[in-house]
């Protein structure tokens, strides 16, 4: 907090700095055979823009050490091709939690939305697969 000085009234005016732009996050879920992924997507928003910053995940259930996880940020154009604003990851993962840093960014004026899919590898068997979306905002 800065202290301003007002010299003709003899007083003195504390002033906050502009308060951070708010984290939010949105995520989702899916599951397959006892094997099971949480997925969320970090942001915040500008006067103007969602920005994306990161990518988190919890891997849980039956899954082992070496599972694959695909993940895009898109952009809702409704009946038109939605453009991935963070360029798309593909990554071999862990069971437990982890996270991606990623950058994107869309108007405020348009829906974005985190999309997903994870292969759980399994060694004897055909792998579980699921996927899903988060909500648009």
């Amino acid at each position: 907090m800065a202290v301003i000085p007002v010299a003709a009234a003899g007083i003195m005016v504390a002033a906050h700095p502009a308060a951070a732009a708010a984290p939010k996050y949105l995520s989702s879920s899916c599951s397959d055979d006892g094997y099971r992924l949480g997925i969320g997507v970090h942001y915040y928003n500008t006067s103007t823009q969602h920005v994306v910053t990161k990518v988190s995940w919890h891997v849980g259930g039956n899954a082992g050490n070496t599972n694959y996880l695909a993940f895009r940020v898109y952009v809702d154009k409704n009946n038109a091709p939605d453009p991935d604003i963070t360029n798309g990851y593909n990554l071999t993962v862990k069971k437990g939690f982890g996270d991606k840093i990623v950058s994107g960014r869309t108007s405020l004026g348009s829906k974005m939305y985190l999309g997903f899919g994870m292969q759980f590898h399994k060694a004897s068997a055909v792998d579980p697969y699921c996927d899903g979306q988060t909500s648009r905002v």
